[in-house]
């Protein structure tokens, strides 16, 4: 949808198919991705979920970063949106977690 609704841009859509026995979907539609990639032999390489709906101006900012401090990957954290009473009460606990696991302060450095 993005791709056809995106007129001109070079985005390439494609589907991995079902993933081999021992592979997750999301991971090995990762790898199918940068496998297609790589035969581009692309600058930049953008890894996001589907259901991650990006600010006009996110990819320019990430090009940004990475350019201007010679990075060869940058992250940015999705602002997430809860609204159920489930989500209010799960999401902050998987934030909680995610950030003990890749402490902000230790990251954000290069």
């Amino acid at each position: 949808e993005l791709a056809r609704g995106r007129g001109g841009l070079p985005l390439t859509v494609d589907a991995p198919g079902e993933p081999p026995a021992g592979w997750t979907g999301k991971l090995w539609a990762v790898r199918h991705g940068i496998a297609l990639a790589r035969a581009r032999d692309p600058q930049y390489l953008l890894l996001t979920d589907a259901d991650i709906a990006h600010a006009p101006d996110s990819l320019r900012h990430l090009v940004a970063a990475a350019s201007a401090g010679g990075f060869d990957v940058v992250s940015q954290m999705a602002r997430l949106r809860v609204e159920s009473r489930w989500e209010r009460l799960v999401v902050p606990a998987f934030v909680y977690f995610f950030c003990q696991l890749y402490p902000f302060r230790r990251i954000a450095r290069p």
